[in-house]
């Protein structure tokens, strides 16, 4: 019977990036996945007959340069494309949502359903661009030890001081408000300042890690 350093359990992007740095490594690994496809959410497959997607993954945002430079995955296939229109939300009514990269576009979908939110929808964004440029380093760190050591001290202060400089945008994310009377509800019923159809609109193209507007791997997986 074969023995093997490591086991990962499920062939996901997460479980193959992990068994690659662990080869890498010199270990001896196994992969082990119960569906007929590796991959993960960031496969490609016919959800629908004649038409390919993706069946969870919507962005690669968060998925760092330093590991498809350190698994020379470019040269073993893996191709991004990139996705403008970024989302497409029909209605039941039969009116749409449409969002890219164009900022006027942008403005003029969402003033279909209502002009405020048209006019929050930039600084919305310009919230969101601001808060990932704040954490991006902790994004792309090793996160310390839990329960906490003092030798990673420096560590949580760095994080302490970077969601402090955040300040208001912060907690505008945290609590779901910025408490300002006028501010329009939302479909929960929470007071923001951006509006219903700005957010929805979010919810849908939001970029973790805010680094490009691009989907995932399509069908070109690391063996």
């Amino acid at each position: 019977m074969p023995t093997y350093d490591c086991v990962v359990i499920g062939a996901g992007h997460n479980g193959l990036v992990a068994a690659a740095y662990l080869a890498k490594a010199g270990k001896k690994v196994l992969v082990v996945e119960k569906r007929h496809v590796l991959g993960g959410c960031t496969s490609t497959e016919e959800l629908w007959p004649g038409f390919q997607s993706s069946p969870a993954a919507y962005v690669i945002s968060l998925f760092l340069p330093e590991i498809i430079r350190e698994l020379e995955l470019a040269r073993h296939g893996l191709e991004i494309l990139p996705r403008d229109p970024s989302s497409f939300t029909p209605l039941l009514d039969g009116r749409h949502l449409l969002l890219g990269h164009d900022e006027l576009s942008n403005r003029r979908e969402i003033a279909k359903f209502s002009t405020r939110d048209a006019e929050a929808f930039p600084k919305y964004e310009a919230l969101l661009n601001r808060v990932a440029d704040a954490i991006q380093t902790i994004i792309d760190s090793l996160p310390p030890a839990l329960p906490p050591r003092f030798r990673d001290a420096a560590r949580w202060w760095s994080y302490y001081r970077t969601f402090g400089r955040l300040g208001d945008d912060f907690h505008c994310l945290r609590v779901n408000s910025c408490g300002r009377r006028d501010a329009p509800f939302t479909a929960t019923g929470t007071r923001t300042p951006w509006g219903r159809t700005a957010r929805a609109a979010m919810s849908m193209c939001a970029k973790p890690g805010r680094r490009s507007h691009t989907v995932g791997p399509r069908q070109r997986h690391v063996p």
